[in-house]
């Protein structure tokens, strides 16, 4: 029987695998979960969640064997060089982010990642679904923040987009993807920026990232996803790549057409 983790939920929280209490994973460097398991006569086997923290961890080293001491401080160190290897990859500068000349005429970053959304989407349609070739695509950018103009690290731009998260195309309504807009939580392509969404009847399409998909959800739509277009961090980071011939120009953001979003 296979108990899996889920790597989602929150630090200490507890779920159900196969019948059995899991801990989630989530803790972090901190502590880690475990499972306390306790066998009967009978057969049966009932299961704790629990946690123990680095520092219990390392109190116990002492009450073990040569062999597990050994075996512990190699885990330990081995990890603590991941965790500064990790350090390492995110302080790297990938680009510098320059201001643009006019710069009200610049859109926000949240605007450029949509804009890609849609892209992939329009450079897709060949492949779908056939009742879906003509709807309406709507590109939604959600938990963009702005980048600070100079250089940009890898953490920067990993802690500046959904990371972690999936770009797909979804189908659902005009009317969700509208509600969605109104709570002001994402942004469109800089095209439609400048006009109102106009809900139409029936069903639409709409191109944002997995985490904007559940927000759509618990404003009240539906969804069903079409198409899986990959990381999103990694999407707008090849892009990124691409437009800066491997980062070795600046990288600047396109312009809104007349006055736009502007970035303030």
């Amino acid at each position: 029987m296979t108990a899996v983790l889920d790597a989602g939920a929150t630090a200490n929280s507890t779920a159900k695998a196969n019948g059995i209490a899991v801990v989630a994973a989530g803790s972090g460097w901190d502590s880690v979960g475990c499972l306390n398991l306790t066998f009967a006569a009978d057969g049966s086997m009932t299961a704790e969640p629990a946690s123990m923290s680095a520092a219990d961890l390392k109190s116990a080293r002492g009450s073990y064997t040569t062999a597990q001491q050994t075996a512990y401080d190699s885990a330990f160190t081995s990890l603590q060089s991941l965790a500064d290897g990790d350090e390492d990859v995110r302080s790297q500068t990938l680009f510098t982010f320059e201001a643009n000349e006019s710069a009200d005429k610049t859109i926000s970053f949240a605007n450029y990642a949509a804009a890609l959304y849609l892209a992939y989407a329009d450079g897709d349609r060949a492949n779908f679904p056939q009742d879906a070739a003509d709807l309406t695509v709507t590109a939604l950018a959600g938990g963009i923040t702005e980048l600070d103009f100079g250089d940009v690290t890898r953490g920067a731009l990993c802690d500046a987009v959904p990371a972690g998260q999936r770009l797909v195309l979804a189908r659902t309504t005009s009317a969700a993807i509208g509600a969605l807009i109104d709570t002001g939580t994402v942004t469109r392509t800089y095209e439609e920026s400048l006009t109102a969404f106009e809900p139409t009847d029936g069903d639409a399409l709409v191109v944002t990232d997995t985490a904007t998909l559940e927000a759509l959800e618990q404003a009240g739509g539906s969804y069903t996803i079409l198409r899986d277009y990959g990381d999103v961090f990694w999407d707008i980071r090849m892009n990124i790549n691409d437009v800066t011939n491997n980062f070795a120009n600046p990288f600047t953001l396109p312009e809104a057409p007349q006055r736009g979003a502007g970035r303030k």
